[in-house]
């Protein structure tokens, strides 16, 4: 889950992902997280993954590389502080990719995340969440990285998606794991 925490769809996405026994991992921004730190440590309490995103959602390709680390830096420390726990994954917005990202993540010895190609629910151009759901369902493969949001608009049809994604993978065999869990398990 990207942009959050959202202190409407975050505990909502967190009570819902109990109930099925399901982990994830958040990739939060710092600014978000300043405002709801509540939210970030039950997140991290829960044994989700926190990520890093940058203070706020911003684009990357105009930023210097020091400019860069020092966003990194500053979401990372709030993280620190938020959670007792450092983050060691960075998503970049947009799933923007190129070598600046790789040496910004390397000096915080983060690896990069983006996502399972097929899985971007794109959530936040409001798509039904039947549609959401069905997508996600039909193109699954084991070891997805499944793209959804929790803050920037109404987050319902996520709620919703999950309410169908969740019992239906569970029932074909699937387990929902932290992005930790993946790495570590290879």
């Amino acid at each position: 889950f990207d942009d959050g925490p959202s202190p409407t769809f975050t505990p909502q996405l967190l009570q819902l992902l109990a109930k099925y026994q399901a982990k994830a991992s958040f990739f939060i921004t710092g600014e978000q997280a300043a405002k709801f730190p509540s939210i970030l440590k039950l997140t991290a309490k829960q044994g989700h993954t926190i990520g890093n995103h940058l203070y706020s959602h911003q684009r990357i390709e105009p930023m210097s590389l020091e400019a860069l680390i020092l966003n990194l830096r500053r979401t990372h420390q709030l993280i620190l502080e938020l959670t007792g726990r450092p983050p060691h994954f960075f998503r970049p917005p947009d799933g923007y990719y190129d070598e600046k990202i790789v040496q910004a993540a390397a000096s915080l010895d983060y690896q990069v995340v983006i996502w399972t190609w097929s899985q971007d629910t794109r959530d936040w151009s409001k798509i039904p969440a039947d549609k959401i759901a069905n997508q996600v369902i039909k193109h699954a493969q084991p070891g997805d990285i499944i793209l959804m949001h929790d803050q920037g608009g109404d987050r319902t049809n996520t709620i919703d998606a999950l309410k169908i994604i969740l019992p239906t993978l569970k029932e074909k065999g699937y387990q929902f794991v932290t992005l930790e869990e993946m790495v570590n398990d290879g």
